[in-house]
């Protein structure tokens, strides 16, 4: 139950990163529309076919995303904890010895 609550914020970041990818990729079709309004070809059909290349610009780029972001992640949507180094010093450690005299 612990990993479920800390990996929530892991997931929130991912998600939001995958809307992010899909939102950029969908700008293109934005600008060829405000191309085709500023021409007055502004048609029933060409809200039609840029809302279309929208969505699917945007479908590419979250799966684009997410396969880039996969590697990153467990199973259950956390990401790679950090190794914790191994200690320097520990108390159970011996003193060093002096090395002998030739």
């Amino acid at each position: 139950m612990a990993e479920r609550i800390e990996s929530w914020p892991d997931a929130a970041i991912r998600r939001y990163l995958l809307y992010s990818a899909a939102a950029v990729a969908s700008v293109p079709a934005g600008i060829a529309y405000a191309v085709l309004a500023t021409r007055q070809l502004e048609r029933w059909w060409t809200v039609l076919l840029t809302l279309l290349a929208g969505v699917i610009c945007a479908h590419f780029g979250w799966q684009f995303a997410e396969r880039r972001t996969h590697p990153l992640s467990h199973e259950d949507g956390a990401l790679t904890p950090i190794p914790e180094p191994p200690a320097l010093w520990s108390p159970r450690m011996r003193k060093p010895q002096p090395k002998p005299h030739l």
